[in-house]
């Protein structure tokens, strides 16, 4: 059965280059928002708000006593109600999951890619949770935080699609998730412990101290086989030599030791001078020493045999509980990588999205000057204009003026020439009447 889808989180940027975290409820609304904020001590959060931008809470990382970091929520009151942490599936898959007051999962939440390439966080109900959506009653209302987390507060806002919290215990719920590991490690410690003092016990177990009394055991008689044989100071090649024995060198065998490679060891004492030479190169004098001998040989090979089983068995076990170690060594290391190439390439976004913000809002300041450069221009442009269109407007008044003068002055001599005419015809008719 598909999980049931209760909302999804977006980080957006607005007109000023602030990045915030938009939230949406099951149906694709806009159900609220959150934006990272510091507080007066220099305390980072993030503040939760609704779509009308009231204040519905607010959420910050926390470190538990044990180094598990997870997200605690509180309510518009400084309440704590709810907390959330990261987690990781078997496949390596990565998302955070949410608890209520009682520690019981409320919800989950995942990172994804939408078909343009746009990252997103979806949420889901987990079954048999109860969730409201789009309430305006007096209820607790749930906002997702952009991390995935969510927390809720008594307000009437809307509520973003998600589990509804009522409370939270504070770091206790870190502690089981410790718990589960520090046997494990107990448990490791132990049997490389046992290991280690088994193949001490095993290696002391074959081994005789060189300056054993010679009167605790019954001399053989004895002589060299060989043409030249060492005599050392203890049951093995590792130890000092003493001198060289020759063949047919009479020898005195005493106890019988096996060294590390396995061969068989006979302490010796050769005019007074005691040590341990190869048991292969000697022979004894009598038959029955010789029975005596081979039958301690086949003892010390069957010994040997069980012993280098069990040895082998043990460095059987510790080379597979090696391999199981640096396998899980290993395996952490791939995870860590691939959440340290995450985080990176989640910062390279980031930065990224900064500066295509950056670039915009430079774009959009740089076009609202120059929008601002051409009013200016085309307001001078119309100032000069009406300037020009005045100017001419008062030439032509001037000129409409200039010739209404010289209009009147033309009628005013023309009226003077009449008078001067009309004052002449009756001067000349004053004359004439006179001469008459």
């Amino acid at each position: 059965m598909a999980p049931k889808k209760s909302g999804r989180s977006e980080k957006k940027t607005d007109f000023w280059g602030k990045t915030f975290t938009q939230h949406y409820d099951s149906k694709g609304n806009k159900s609220g928002r959150s934006e990272r904020k510091e507080g007066f001590w220099g305390n980072k959060y993030t503040q939760h708000s609704d779509q009308r931008g009231n204040k519905t809470g607010r959420s910050e990382g926390k470190e538990s006593f044990f180094g598990a970091k997870y997200q605690q929520h509180y309510d518009k009151k400084g309440k704590e109600s709810g907390w959330s942490e990261r987690k990781e599936t078997f496949s390596g898959k990565n998302y955070r999951q949410h608890y209520d007051e009682t520690n019981k999962k409320t919800r989950w939440s995942e990172k994804k890619e939408g078909f343009w390439g746009n990252k997103f966080r979806q949420h889901y109900d987990e079954e048999g949770t109860k969730y409201s959506q789009g309430s305006r009653s007096n209820s607790p209302s749930n906002t997702p935080t952009s991390s995935g987390s969510s927390y809720s507060s008594p307000s009437s806002g809307s509520s973003s699609g998600g589990s509804v919290y009522r409370g939270s215990k504070n770091s206790s719920q870190r502690i089981p998730k410790i718990f589960w590991k520090l046997p494990v490690f107990v448990i490791i410690a132990a049997l490389a412990l046992s290991l280690i003092r088994s193949i001490v016990d095993s290696i002391g177990s074959v081994r005789l101290p060189s300056g054993s009394s010679v009167s605790n055991y019954q001399p053989t008689a004895g002589y060299v086989s060989a043409i030249n044989l060492n005599l050392r100071s203890g049951p093995g090649s590792e130890y000092s030599k003493i001198t060289t024995l020759h063949n047919g060198t009479a020898l005195s065998c005493f106890n019988q030791a096996q060294s590390r490679d396995g061969n068989t060891w006979v302490r010796v004492n050769v005019s007074g001078t005691e040590g341990w030479v190869l048991q292969k190169f000697v022979s004894y004098n009598n038959t029955q020493a010789t029975q005596s001998s081979q039958e301690s040989e086949q003892q010390e090979a069957e010994s040997s045999e069980r012993l280098e089983a069990e040895t082998l068995k043990s460095e059987q076990e510790a080379e597979q509980q090696r391999q199981q170690q640096e396998t899980a060594l290993r395996q952490q290391q791939e995870i860590q990588q691939q959440r340290q190439a995450e985080l990176a390439s989640q910062e390279e976004a980031e930065r990224q999205r900064q500066a295509e913000s950056e670039r915009r809002a430079q774009e959009v300041e740089e076009q609202g000057k120059a929008e601002l450069q051409r009013e200016q221009e085309n307001e001078q442009r119309r100032i000069e204009y009406e300037r020009q269109r005045q100017a001419m407007e008062e030439q032509r008044q001037a000129r409409i003026a200039w010739e209404q003068k010289q209009e009147a002055e033309r009628r005013r001599a023309e009226r003077n020439q009449r008078i001067i005419r009309s004052v002449g015809e009756l001067i000349r008719e004053g004359v004439r009447r006179k001469r008459n």
